[in-house]
């Protein structure tokens, strides 16, 4: 259970980490097309080490992409 809840605390700490980084850094792609950005945004968040779930999360929220 202490694992568990661990476990969810870390990833909402990493949550947040990237999606302060992702709205500081989606104001260098605004020229940009949202499919662009999407793509720019995604490789960027992900080099630095965040994890595919919440960059997908992320980016979708900052760029205002629906979920398919």
């Amino acid at each position: 259970m202490d694992e568990l809840i661990e476990e969810n605390i870390q990833s909402d700490i990493e949550y947040k980490m990237a999606k302060e980084l992702a709205e500081s850094k989606i104001k260098s792609y605004q020229k940009d097309k949202k499919d662009a950005q999407y793509r720019k945004l995604s490789g960027y968040l992900l080099r630095k080490g965040y994890s595919y779930d919440v960059v997908s999360r992320v980016v979708r929220e900052v760029i205002d992409v629906p979920v398919e």
